[in-house]
């Protein structure tokens, strides 16, 4: 019964979303079908449903202790997530052809609206760890700008805010230097494919439990959402004739795929899953699990839209909700790890205070970052850059992020091929034996240099226990 409680979090977010709404007249449908007040409704409704997922993760063990129906959420994040990169893709194409002078001061523009809220967040963030729970007080200046900046992630959730600004300096390279627009949209999307592909062979960072640059299912598995928002903007007209000539049978059929796909994603993650790095079907298992939830993907975004089509969503509080749901999604990750982390309160008590704290204080924040991104919008685009030095300067921007993709993507494959070898020995080795697996400074020197030596203790299928030859991270 105290479990059921918790799915008054679930009702509260679709009430939110649909007080009011407004249902087309049969054989009519919405005149402001994906226009911006919906779109923010749309991803408001994403937002509040990913804090619903990470509070499910704590609770639930990231799915191993059964909680009720709430535990669903465990398993559904990255959907949420994937609204947020269609409504990205999407945006993005659509306004650029809508729009004649949408490349205008486009990347100093965007990157306030999403970086100055980010830089605001880390600045508090590193306060409060530092004057309140007493973290990070010796680090240094140049940590400290790194943790401001976003070169070292905070807070792992801001992930996407760093994926998200990535795209936007290739789609603003692309679609300024090309002249043939599809073009700039094929390459666009292959750059989408290819970040994909960079993160998924990047695999986990199991070196230390920082938020490591595109490493993680969770930087990719949702992803091909944005690609799925690029060619819905390019093939717009066409998608919505169709939709509208076979609005009911798509409806139903569109919303039956969304549960059996969503059903047949959870039990492919439970089968074969991101995290077989001890067995040889590794890569197989995580490509398995990432291409049923790109299609899940793909199937519960379209649903989202077909629900849209026909119904308009609006009230006062969905609005306001709108204007601060991206300083919700970066704050209430510090109240579910850390500040409310080690609660005792019950699971609703719980739920509950971080969804008042988060949305209070972004209530608080998003009127500061507001005026900042504006001061720094007009500041930033009134230095004038001739046409071709701004093409110039975008070009490097491109040329810079394409550059350490490629040098990660080196260093990746280097690490990769050590990392191969001593996962072979792993699955092979047998109680007495000494292996090798990963590196830590034991020397003083260079961090993480020298390879590590451990003795088999016990060897199972699929599992080792393994003794460290010598003795690491004591200061820890």
């Amino acid at each position: 019964m105290n479990e059921l409680v918790l799915l008054f979090f679930p009702l509260a977010i679709f009430l939110l979303v649909f007080y009011g709404a407004k249902i087309a007249p049969k054989g009519e449908f919405s005149s402001s079908y994906l226009m911006r007040d919906q779109m923010m409704a749309i991803r408001t409704f994403a937002c509040l449903s990913i804090i619903l997922h990470h509070l499910t993760q704590r609770i639930t063990s990231y799915g191993w202790n059964y909680k009720g129906p709430i535990t669903l959420y465990n398993h559904i994040g990255f959907l949420f997530t994937a609204v947020f990169f269609f409504s990205s893709g999407y945006g993005l194409l659509y306004s650029f052809r809508q729009k004649s002078n949408y490349l205008e001061c486009f990347l100093r523009k965007r990157f306030c609206a999403v970086y100055i809220p980010f830089i605001l967040v880390n600045i508090l963030t590193i306060a409060v760890n530092r004057y309140v729970y007493g973290k990070g007080v010796h680090e240094d200046l140049l940590t400290t700008i790194k943790e401001i900046f976003g070169v070292i992630i905070l807070e792992g959730n801001c992930w996407f805010i760093v994926e998200v600004m990535l795209f936007y300096v290739f789609f603003a390279a692309l679609f300024s230097l090309i002249k043939k627009k599809d073009v700039s949209l094929f390459l666009l999307i292959l750059a989408g494919i290819a970040v994909m592909a960079f993160s998924f062979f990047r695999g986990h960072d199991y070196d230390d439990y920082k938020e490591t640059y595109f490493m993680g299912e969770w930087w990719y598995n949702s992803t091909i959402t944005f690609v799925f928002g690029l060619l819905y903007a390019r093939f717009k007209d066409g998608i919505e004739t169709f939709f509208r000539k076979h609005y009911k049978v798509l409806t139903v059929t569109l919303g039956i795929m969304t549960v059996v796909v969503t059903c047949l994603s959870i039990v492919a993650n439970n089968i074969f899953g991101y995290y077989h790095d001890m067995l040889a079907s590794y890569h197989t298992d995580a490509f398995i699990t990432l291409l049923v939830q790109s299609v899940n993907c793909i199937v519960f975004v379209s649903f989202l839209l077909l629900i849209n089509l026909k119904i308009t969503v609006h009230n006062k509080a969905l609005a306001y909700m709108g204007d601060i749901q991206l300083m919700v999604f970066l704050v209430h990750g510090y109240f579910v790890k850390t500040v409310f982390k080690d609660s005792e309160l019950p699971y609703f008590y719980w739920y509950l205070v971080v969804f008042v704290c988060s949305i209070a204080v972004s209530a608080i924040l998003s009127p500061i970052s507001d005026r900042c991104v504006i001061y720094t919008r007009k500041l930033l685009c009134s230095i004038s850059l001739k046409k071709y030095v701004g093409r110039i300067l975008t070009l490097i921007l491109a040329a810079s992020m394409v550059g350490a993709i490629v040098f990660f993507a080196a260093r990746s494959i280097v690490i990769s091929r050590y990392y191969d070898r001593e996962m072979e020995v792993l699955r092979s080795c047998a109680e007495g034996d000494v292996v090798y697996f990963g590196r830590f400074d034991t020397e003083g020197g260079r961090l993480g240099k020298e390879r590590l030596e451990w003795i088999v203790l016990k060897a199972e299928k699929g599992r080792v226990c393994l003794l460290t030859k010598e003795g690491i991270a004591s200061g820890y």
